[in-house]
Order: structure tokens, then sequence, then C-alpha cells
């Protein structure tokens, strides 16, 4: 168990007893013992740290943004952060180099923060004045980062049938491209944002230009850091592999989604600064050329308790890529480093990973799993 893990529990339990000697509850409600109320101190938290997907409309299967919707969910809203499920940050910066997610805007949540929303539900969810009571939040369809240089939208909306709760499918997107351009950055719109949990959009035959979950803008990423940049070739095609998981409210009913991918263009980079992927799996791989690492995206078939990526060169020097704690594959990311590494010839990329332990409630990997692989975006120094 983490040390954040101990200390919730302690806090949890400091206030469970608190809450037990105050008064005797009321048949509608826990007494309230909670200094924070969720008008002053627990919206702010949800809504800009959360409110990417649990707003109505989105991915999640409730919204947080309104005391009314938030208020019944407190109990498993504690459970989940006492178990550091959520929000799903895995980055461990103290074990490896610094990372950027989401342009440097996502972050995991502070200790105050945390033990905010834990007193508070808790200690009686107490709603809080009145007067302080937060502006509705809404879904907006819009592009993070701006309008792209080219939108591209699937040819037909896709359906996920009634009673079908989760489904998997690619789709080939044509460009129409009559020239070469280069990518530095590609994002997701998606049509129906209640099911679509996660994209992930590659040339065909090519690199993966965007990892996409809800709530991590692909545009709003370093994306290709200045000078670098994806090729894409006249005449290219897009395949965009879309993750379509619905809520319970929604489950018993057809819903269909036509979701858009758009483009940010950049110059033609300098010899060798175009991006190309680099895989690596549990055995390791030896790089026969100098490269500078970029990012990692991790392609995981389980969940992992831990997965360490370094390099080794051939002077024996350890260089740290990439540390990750109780990562799960139901959030596929690319992590950007903030400062590229560079490898010299010869160098082996590692991979240490520890699986997490056996859950009753997730089925195991089907047998034709390729296990844990690791995709790194390096360019030539």
């Amino acid at each position: 168990m983490g040390r954040l893990a101990r200390l919730l529990i302690g806090v949890a339990a400091t206030m469970a007893l608190a809450a037990g000697m105050a008064t005797v509850p009321t048949e509608a409600h826990k007494p309230i013992t909670s200094q924070y109320t969720y008008n002053e101190h627990v919206f702010p938290i949800f809504r800009d740290q959360c409110g990417a997907c649990h707003v109505d409309g989105g991915v999640a299967p409730m919204s947080l943004l309104t005391y009314k919707d938030a208020r019944p969910w407190a109990e498993s809203i504690r459970e989940e952060l006492m178990g550091e499920r959520m929000p799903p940050h895995y980055v461990d910066n103290a074990g490896g180099p610094a990372i950027i997610i989401n342009g440097g805007t996502s972050r995991p949540l502070t200790a105050r923060e945390i033990d905010t929303i834990i007193v508070w539900a808790t200690g009686g969810t107490p709603e809080g004045d009145a007067a302080k009571r937060p502006a509705p939040v809404a879904t907006r369809l819009d592009w993070p980062a701006g309008r792209p240089n080219l939108i591209l939208r699937m040819s037909a909306a896709y359906v996920v049938a009634a009673g079908r709760q989760e489904d998997t499918h690619e789709f080939e997107i044509a460009t129409g491209l009559t020239q070469t351009r280069f990518v530095r950055a590609a994002d997701v719109l998606p049509g129906t944002p209640s099911m679509v949990r996660d994209a992930t959009i590659a040339i065909e035959n090519g690199p993966v230009l965007a990892a996409w979950v809800p709530g991590d803008s692909s545009a709003l990423l370093p994306g290709a850091p200045a000078g670098t940049a994806y090729r894409l070739d006249a005449g290219a095609k897009l395949l965009l592999r879309i993750h379509y998981k619905k809520s319970w409210r929604d489950e018993r009913t057809a819903r269909a989604d036509r979701t858009s991918v758009g483009l940010y263009f950049t110059e033609a980079p300098a010899p060798g600064r175009t991006i190309q992927p680099v895989s690596v799996d549990q055995a390791g791989r030896v790089v026969s050329n100098a490269i500078t690492v970029l990012a990692i995206r991790p392609q995981l078939d389980r969940p992992y308790a831990s997965v360490d990526v370094h390099a080794r060169t051939p002077a024996g020097l350890r260089v740290p890529l990439l540390q990750l704690r109780a990562p799960r594959p139901e959030w596929p990311r690319r992590y950007w480093l903030e400062r590229p590494a560079d490898l010299p010839a010869g160098s082996r990329i590692e991979i240490t990973a520890l699986p997490a332990p056996p859950d009753p409630d997730r089925p195991a990997p089907p047998a034709s799993s390729t296990g844990l692989m690791i995709s790194l975006d390096a360019v030539q120094p």
C-alpha cells in the first residue's frame, strides 16, 4: 500500500470517528462534521480536475458538476481516491524524468485537494452557502487548441447497438492531400462524447499521430517539439481506432457517433527531424543508430503495479525515460519528455514491469496477447 493510500485511510478513519461521536445521525443524512462545502471548496476541484469527463453528456457515468449529482456518489468518490484509481494520473515524476501531459495542464490532485474531498465526502457532504453556488457547466464540442488546418470527419456514422455496452472499431479516413504535409499535432472531436472512451490516430503503415482520452487534448501536447514533425504523404490515409463505452444509462439504447479528426500542420523539418516510431517489447531492444527520444507510448495488455522504461548506454549509463505507478490499459496515453533524451548508437531500451495483483472483477488478458509493448517517438540527433 502506498504512502498516499495510508494517509488517506488515516484521514478517513479520523473523520469517520469524528462523525460517529459528533451527534446522532438523522435518517436522511450523516451529521455534518466537514469544514469544507461543495459550493465553496469541492466544486472548483471537480470543475478543474474532473469536469472534462464528469459532466452532463460526458463519457463518465455521472456528472460531478452540481451538488445534486455529486452528493449520491460521495462514498464512491472517496473509495476511488483512496484506491488511487482516480484521477488517472499514473506518472511517477519522483522516479523518472519530468513528463508533460496535456500541454502541462494535466496534473495529479494535491494532498490538500485530496484531503478536502475526503473530509467533505466523509463529513456529511454539506452543500454550503447558496450564494456561492457555482454556475452550471455544460459540455462544449469545440477544438481546445483552435481550429485545425485540416478537419476530417468519419465518412458515415457508426452505431453501437442496443444491449452492447462496449465496442472497438477502426475507421479508414482518406486525407485527400495532393502534396506532402508535416503534422505537429492531431486531435479528436467526438461526435458523441458520452461514449467515445479513447481513440488513436495513426497514418496507414506509419506512426501514431495521437493517443486521445477525454480531457487530454492531443493538440495541446508539445506534440512535435520545435523543428520536428510527422510526415504525411500525398494521398495518405489515416486509421482512426475508437473504443466506445456507453454509460449504464445508455446500455440498452442504440447510439450513433461520427467523430472528427483535426490535423495541425507545420513547415517541413530539417533532415533527420521527422519523427519515427521505435517499437520495444519486454525483451528490450538495442538501437543501431543514435536517436533522440521525444515521447513514450505504452501499449498495456493489463493493469500493472509499475512500469519503468529506461535506456542503458554502451558506457553503462542508465537513462530514465518513463516511470508509471499502477497504470491501467483503459487510459492509453502518450507521454512526452519535458527534456528529450539523447541516446548514442548501441543503447539498449529496457522495460521493467510488475503486473498488478489479480482482480476477480477484471477478465484476464487473452492468450493471444502480445504482452506489454512500448513505442518511442524519436528523431535523429
